[in-house]
């Protein structure tokens, strides 16, 4: 009584917006009915290693709250993710010079869009992580991202 999409989502691991898809739910659905029955997607995360855009952000959002509820310190390590679990780690290798680390997805984004409306970039950097790839100066880098 009282479950939510967003609470039965978090507690399976998975993102509200798959719990729905695999239910035929709409976007607007958020409370269960008592006795509905759902069906829980396996979603495999570490099989889906791929290569796309990173990006940092720091000062803009630094103290403001992340999306798992804490206070976003820069300087962390920690990337922001649109659809990987809050708190799974995800190794992140800097093409152009092999640097590579590890970092817990803890914030939602990036949502920069291109001309066309599709999402321009992968990921997004805390700074600290950007300076651990090399990646200050440079603002955007191709990467190569591992849930681990």
């Amino acid at each position: 009584r009282g479950e939510t999409i967003e609470g039965l989502a978090k507690r399976y691991g998975i993102l509200p917006w798959q719990l729905r898809a695999a239910n035929g739910m709409e976007a607007k659905d958020s409370f269960l009915r008592p006795g509905q029955l759902l069906a829980i997607p396996s979603i495999d995360w570490k099989s889906r290693a791929y290569t796309g855009r990173a990006s940092w952000y720091g000062p803009g959002f630094h103290g403001k709250r992340r999306a798992d509820t804490i206070v976003y310190d820069q300087d962390e390590i920690l990337i922001a993710h649109r659809t990987f679990p809050l708190g799974s780690s995800v190794r992140i290798t800097n093409l152009s010079n092999g640097k590579s680390i590890v970092a817990k997805v803890l914030d939602r984004g990036p949502y920069a869009k291109d001309a066309n409306g599709k999402y321009s970039r992968e990921i997004d950097l805390s700074r600290g992580a950007a300076k651990e790839l090399d990646a200050i100066l440079k603002g955007v880098i191709l990467v190569r991202i591992e849930p681990v």
